[in-house]
């Protein structure tokens, strides 16, 4: 038996996302001619990258929006379509995650970099650790100069996320195994997020989470929360108790772990707050939808309507003229990014069937669903990198690049942004 085990520095092998044209559909039995035609009007579409885009954000004053993809952070101006800043990466590295500070002043990326593995046996088990390397570069948000380069012991950032009051930038890592020289020994680190104070760039706290690399993070609309959660991908090893899979809250201000939400029965893959910073959405790759209450710390309800039958997906593919045989359509199927609406009537999600739900946040049930033109779409004809030959090793198939895997919604709440691994981002009008 083969299993994989996280070190000082984690492999996560992380599936390209797959961004096409979008259109509206309703439920299944009503008609969606009419949506069609305004979605198609209001979408707009930017190529950008070579390879595919982990995540997007959009600027505090709408105007523009910023992509990771591969070894660039490009930043796009949405009134012109014209292509302003185009950030390097350093050491070869591959950037996760981007994000605008809310004043405006920054921009910032995190990166990592697959640096190698050893395999071991203990036992009669054989244990990959695979060791990763990153930093987070902070740039100028008009000017894209460098204003520093975050690099906490080589230790990789998976996801960056600025509070709103812009005082803090969290960057989740690990797993951290200080003191420790994994290379030659068997060692299990800490997923942690270390928090940097804007004002100096210094780490001023780190918060500690569980075995898993930290991957996920939200803060609360009042700055003072923070919830993160650990994840790394199925089929690389993880932990076979309730604790894999813990939402934690924690007290910014003192780095204290305020809670921690059980729940979901497999990896979370997003959290979200509502603006009103009352609710907490949680997704998983248990196909289900969670709404916590962040007053009591209690579960309110939990949104399953995410997976839909064969003869769903077929009667949709008939409805595009695209029928696909049943073995052909999309295997990946759970919520990889969400948001609240501004109003936070709604939450919106992405995932890996490459359809977008709008989701009632009272009742958890489905109002719109967004597809693609051509969906279901079940090849990718870009090059292959580093993470498609590893998903490809790992599981002994080719990659499945069906994923929509970053989200982000407008400041004023009218326009989504997606990513993908065609290189575009793409722009669609909620309105």
């Amino acid at each position: 038996m083969q299993s994989f085990r996280m070190s000082n520095l984690l492999l996560v092998i992380l599936l390209p996302s797959l961004c096409v044209s979008l259109t509206f559909a309703q439920a299944p039995d009503q008609s969606t001619e009419n949506l069609v035609a305004l979605a198609a009007k209001k979408e707009r579409a930017f190529s950008r990258h070579r390879t595919y885009v982990l995540a997007v954000s959009f600027s505090p004053d709408g105007k523009r929006v910023a992509s990771a993809g591969g070894d660039r952070v490009k930043v796009t101006n949405l009134e012109s379509g014209k292509e302003i800043l185009k950030l390097k990466n350093s050491r070869h590295m591959t950037f996760r995650s981007v994000a605008f500070s809310p004043d405006g002043q920054w921009l910032v990326g995190g990166q990592s970099y697959l640096k190698g593995q050893k395999t071991r046996r203990q036992g009669d088990r054989m244990i990959t650790t695979f060791f990763h390397y990153g930093e987070t570069l902070v740039w100028d948000a008009q000017t894209g100069a460098v204003q520093t380069t975050l690099n906490f012991h080589d230790y990789p950032a998976w996801q960056v996320a600025f509070s709103p009051d812009s005082r803090w930038l969290a960057i989740a890592t690990g797993p951290v195994a200080e003191g420790r020289d994994c290379e030659k020994d068997l060692c299990e680190g800490v997923g942690e997020v270390f928090i940097i104070e804007t004002k100096t760039w210094q780490l001023v706290s780190r918060l500690k989470g569980n075995p898993l690399p930290m991957r996920t993070l939200a803060f609360s609309p009042d700055s003072r929360l923070l919830a993160g959660s650990s994840r790394m991908i199925e089929g690389t090893g993880r932990l076979q108790n309730e604790e894999a899979y813990e939402i934690f809250i924690w007290d910014v201000a003192t780095g204290a772990l305020k809670t921690s939400l059980p729940g979901h029965s497999r990896a979370i893959t997003a959290l979200a707050f509502s603006a009103d910073g009352q609710l907490l959405a949680s997704a998983s790759r248990d196909r289900s939808l969670k709404v916590w209450d962040m007053k009591t710390s209690r579960q309110l309800r939990t949104a399953s309507e995410y997976m839909i039958s064969y003869d769903e997906l077929e009667s949709m593919a008939d409805k595009s003229g695209k029928k696909k045989p049943k073995d052909m359509l999309p295997s990946i199927s759970w919520l990889s990014g969400i948001v609240f609406t501004k109003d936070g009537e709604q939450i919106v999600g992405c995932g890996g069937d490459g359809i977008i739900r709008i989701y009632d946040t009272d009742s958890g049930k489905i109002n719109r669903i967004v597809k693609p033109r051509d969906w279901p779409i079940t090849s990718w004809d870009q090059p292959w990198d580093s993470s498609a030959i590893a998903f490809a090793f790992m599981y002994r198939r080719p990659p499945f690049y069906g994923l929509l895997n970053s989200i982000a919604l407008s400041p004023d709440g009218t326009t989504l942004a997606t990513g993908g691994a065609d290189g575009k981002i793409r722009l669609m009008s909620l309105e």
